[in-house]
């Protein structure tokens, strides 16, 4: 692992918290289980420091076709068991998803373990920061 504790870098995630409660995560092409567990571990880490955050998470890389169904299963398990946790300071969550093959597999990690804050799907950062910007209002 690489990074500070304002930018954590593991198996090829980013998670920027420079700008909290805005955090910015990035996903690689290809994650794989561990580096998602990882990547929870450090979202639980950050969530326990008790500031409210709004997660940007850019997904423009990840290819949703590369991930099996056991490491989706398994990584929405992980989330799962983080969830208690992320929601005592989740203000909300925007993803941006430029293809329509991983909008579903977003869709359908929501089915297995759906947050219980709000989340949106964009296409661009942008879209993405001023729909975050009317959540922190």
């Amino acid at each position: 692992m690489e990074g500070s504790d304002l930018v954590w870098r593991s198996h090829g995630f980013r998670i920027d918290a420079s700008a909290r409660p805005l955090v910015v995560v990035r996903y690689p092409t290809t994650p794989t289980l561990d580096g998602f567990r990882a990547a929870v571990d450090h979202f639980v880490t950050l969530a326990e420091a008790g500031e409210r955050i709004a997660w940007l998470i850019d997904l423009r890389i990840f290819d949703g076709l590369s991930v099996s169904a056991a490491t989706r299963r398994d990584g929405a398990r992980a989330f799962e068991s983080a969830r208690p946790t992320l929601a005592k300071v989740t203000i909300c969550e925007a993803r941006v998803i430029e293809s329509l093959i991983t909008r579903g597999i977003a869709t359908a990690f929501d089915w297995l373990a759906g947050p219980p804050w709000p989340v949106t799907a964009v296409s661009t950062m942008d879209e993405a920061r001023r729909w975050i910007a009317a959540h922190l209002h």
